[in-house]
């Protein structure tokens, strides 16, 4: 196949919260035994390394792999110049009011406090790439989610030796603020269902306190 694509999401614990993060992570549809992949593809923000990291399939519990498409066509539009068509004019207004949603609905954003709420200020990794060997193109997102900042680091990379963009042309650093929104007790009555089937007692307790925690960060 000439393109490819992956997604891994990672958390960075301590002590016996190692363990409840891979259990959480295998709750929601990663696999904390594929970290292989994170040493594979890399990063490319260099000053972080996730403890616990893996694959995290398209049909996670919580949805979180499903924000890739926002992102990348939201970046994507910046290079239609290498593109042609890829980003239809007529549709400019419509597309500039759905960023402001896209942003403030950031499924990542609320496993940040989820995070938050069961381990404490633990960081959140988030990595999606995909690739396209026939033309040569590459795209990257990826995102460090720092509770205890409220602030998430942000890199976008796109890049084509088929007439596209340079990677230094390709590549934008940003950071936001964490816009996050507590989950809803029927979607965290999942993942205790989730985990009471793994036999994950102690995460199963975390969630249920969580269910009665604050609302944001």
């Amino acid at each position: 196949m000439s393109h490819y694509s992956g997604t891994m999401l990672g958390l960075d614990a301590e002590g016996e919260n190692i363990l409840l993060a891979e259990q959480l992570l295998k709750c929601i549809g990663a696999d904390p035994a594929g970290k292989a992949m994170y040493e594979e593809i890399g990063k490319l923000d260099s000053s972080y390394s996730p403890d616990v990291c893996g694959p995290l399939e398209e049909d996670d519990l919580l949805g979180i792999s499903s924000s890739v498409e926002e992102k990348y066509s939201e970046y994507m539009e910046k290079f239609d110049d290498y593109i042609p068509g890829f980003y239809d004019e007529e549709d400019d207004e419509d597309e500039e009011e759905s960023k402001p949603r896209a942003d403030a609905d950031s499924r990542l954003d609320d496993f940040c406090l989820l995070v938050k709420q069961l381990f404490g200020n633990a960081y959140v990794y988030f990595a999606h790439e995909e690739g396209n060997s026939s033309d040569d193109s590459y795209y990257r997102y990826e995102a460090v989610l720092d509770p205890s900042r409220g602030k998430k680091r942000v890199v976008n990379c796109y890049y084509s030796f088929d007439g596209g963009p340079e990677k230094e042309e390709g590549t934008e650093y940003s950071e936001y603020p964490l816009n996050a929104k507590k989950y809803k007790n029927r979607v965290i009555d999942s993942l205790i269902r989730k985990a009471e089937s793994y036999k994950f007692d102690e995460l199963a307790e975390k969630l249920r306190a969580y269910k009665s925690g604050p609302d944001r960060l």
